[in-house]
């Protein structure tokens, strides 16, 4: 747990000196990477902060686990596979996630 609250302090004081900021105008390619660079942060976080925080509609967490059992249920695919196929969705990749978890057995969706 002590990492994870030294990862929010960090990504605090990021936003408290302006290195970061969750403007959604911003390019959201160049969010990602400020955020990725922030140490325990890693880019299924970066992308999903952008997906929900920025309203991006084109950012896709392609490690996440619900998208990797979703896609081809009950198969699982890779991250790298998921990706791969997720860029005939650009640029509504963030919808597509939205979609794909919903449709998981008891997701309720």
């Amino acid at each position: 747990m002590t990492s994870r609250a030294e990862t929010i302090r960090r990504t605090a004081k990021a936003v408290l000196s302006g290195e970061l900021t969750f403007s959604a105008i911003q390019d959201p390619t160049e969010f990602c990477e400020s955020l990725k660079s922030i140490r325990g942060i890693g880019d299924w976080t970066a992308q999903y902060v952008a997906m929900r925080a920025l309203k991006n509609p084109d950012a896709f967490p392609a490690s996440d686990l619900g998208l990797i059992k979703a896609i081809d249920y009950p198969r699982r695919v890779t991250p790298k596979e998921l990706e791969s196929r997720a860029e005939s969705w650009r640029p509504w990749r963030a919808y597509a996630a939205m979609l794909l978890w919903s449709s998981l057995p008891g997701s309720g969706g």
